[in-house]
């Protein structure tokens, strides 16, 4: 299967939400159970994984960014099982994990 990328288009916007939160679902509840509701994400359809498209889509970005001269690239992942799927993208795509502790505190009010 080719995979085509193009400009997101306004009618695209319903469709592309729809298909992210059912992507995300089990990051977006292993996360909020943590921190809360406001995620943001690269997905890719449930209904359409494992068939490259997320490859394609980081490599996609990469391209761009290197376009712009900008000599690295970071992507940011989880650790726990719902990210292995990504994880596994984006060493494909050749990424290096190095280890890293991130701390984070849920703030009153938010």
């Amino acid at each position: 299967m080719a995979t085509s990328i193009r400009a997101l288009r306004a009618d695209d916007i319903g469709a592309v939400v729809e298909f992210s939160v059912r992507a995300w679902k089990p990051n977006f509840e292993s996360f909020a159970r943590v921190m809360g509701p406001e995620i943001y994400m690269l997905a890719v359809d449930p209904d359409h994984q494992n068939q490259g498209i997320g490859l394609d889509l980081v490599t996609f970005a990469v391209d761009r960014i290197a376009e712009l001269g900008i000599p690295l690239v970071e992507i940011v992942t989880g650790g726990d099982p719902g990210h292995a799927p990504a994880r596994y993208v984006y060493e494909k795509a050749g990424f290096t994990a190095l280890p890293l502790v991130r701390y984070y505190k849920t703030l009153p009010g938010k």
